[in-house]
């Protein structure tokens, strides 16, 4: 583009950007919306959200509908009187509500409103925002006004909660990228493609058929685990085992997670132990596919000894009992000297590096000479036996 055109088109100046402040909005939503699917982590097994079906997030759990409506603001702050008015937020909360009880799950129901920008310093906001069965009787009016019968405003507040100074669009996503690098092994580089994967499935959840849902018999307010969810609403969900299966391996998680990964793959996990547990336990691409190729060398070797018969090779148990001890108390050592209680769950990066320095000392182990005390082969020992569930490159 030449320079002079370029100049003109800057005179021109932007035109109408309320296309693109509402594509800012809606990406913000997505970016709440996968902070809330992570949090479905420490909810029950069948938790799930909805996005943009009902309200704008919804977190189903086995016992409870939370409802949530995400708010942003550029100028000014937030105050009671426009959290309150039609466009606020609480008048969708309120409709929500409303199908909730003519659906009678009410009693199963909280409620959100999420607020990104400051809020106002008011007493009569501040008060209302921490508590807001404390509203005054004006604020309980204009909840009337909204569509709210009276008779429900004690339990309406009662299941509300206000959400102020949510984290501001410019920094949710450095947020989040936090939060799962307290999730997920491996280095930044995998943890931003792992969160751009989940923002992906946000967005397509919230672009989901939302047309096509009946708002006067909503369908997830009757959800059963045990069938089969309508195309409606599978369109908009994100369910927590999506979330497992998603995810590079979780430490806290890793048993439910290899079961979902086994049952999605006929029975069968699509890695092997080996690369299971290097990754549960921290392990970057670069270590695994070294661990992986050392651990080819090991089968090779062993699979040309004689054994004295079809299950017993006493050398290699003896051998295996120093290199299991040996490497174990590198692992409490590396772990004790952590800096953070991330490293200390995540120590296969450290753990397999000090052992490639110490492969000396590993073939030292080696005093019945089953590797010729070749101690890159005892190492590569190392990854057989975790191949063997044997070894777990963590505590345990």
């Amino acid at each position: 583009m030449s320079r002079k055109l370029e100049e003109a088109l800057a005179a021109m100046g932007p035109g109408d950007t309320s296309g693109s402040e509402t594509l800012v909005r809606y990406l913000y939503q997505c970016k709440v919306a996968v902070q809330r699917w992570l949090a479905t982590l420490e909810l029950s097994e069948d938790s799930f959200i909805l996005c943009e079906f009902i309200d704008d997030i919804t977190t189903v759990t086995h016992g409870e509908i939370r409802f949530a409506q995400v708010k942003t603001r550029d100028r000014g702050a937030w105050t009671a009187a426009k959290v309150l008015d039609k466009g606020g937020g609480l008048d969708a909360l309120v409709r929500s509500y409303n199908l909730a009880k003519s659906a009678g799950a009410a009693a199963s129901v909280r409620l959100e409103l999420i607020l990104e920008g400051p809020e106002g310093t008011l007493s009569d906001t501040r008060t209302f925002f921490a508590d807001p069965a404390s509203a005054s009787r004006s604020q309980r009016s204009s909840l009337v006004s909204l569509g709210l019968a009276e008779d429900d405003i004690d339990d309406f507040l009662g299941r509300l909660k206000i959400v102020r100074q949510y984290h501001a669009r410019p920094s949710i996503d450095a947020v989040s990228i936090r939060l799962l690098m307290s999730l997920v092994p491996g280095h930044t580089a995998n943890v931003e493609a792992t969160y751009n994967t989940l923002l992906e499935r946000a967005i397509a959840a919230h672009t989901g058929s939302a047309a096509t849902a009946d708002p006067e018999h909503p369908l997830a307010l009757h959800y059963n685990a045990g069938s089969h969810q309508p195309d409606m609403v599978d369109e908009h969900v994100l369910s927590r085992a999506e979330l497992l299966r998603t995810l590079p391996p979780v430490p806290a998680l890793e048993a439910e997670q290899r079961q979902l990964l086994e049952a999605a793959n006929g029975g069968a996990l699509a890695m092997t132990d080996l690369e299971w547990k290097l990754r549960v336990a921290g392990a970057g691409e670069r270590t695994i596919a070294w661990a992986k190729a050392r651990r080819s060398e090991a089968s090779v070797q062993l699979a040309t000894r004689p054994m004295i018969s079809a299950d017993l090779d006493p050398q290699l148990e003896r051998l295996t009992e120093r290199l299991l001890e040996h490497a174990e108390a590198v692992i409490a050592d590396v772990v004790g000297s952590a800096t953070s209680a991330a490293q200390a769950g995540r120590p296969a990066e450290v753990v397999y590096g000090r052992l490639v320095q110490q492969t000396t000392q590993l073939g030292n182990l080696d005093q019945d000479g089953v590797f010729a005390g070749d101690g890159g082969l005892v190492l590569a020992l190392l990854c057989e036996l975790s191949d063997q569930c044997r070894f777990a490159w963590r505590v345990t």
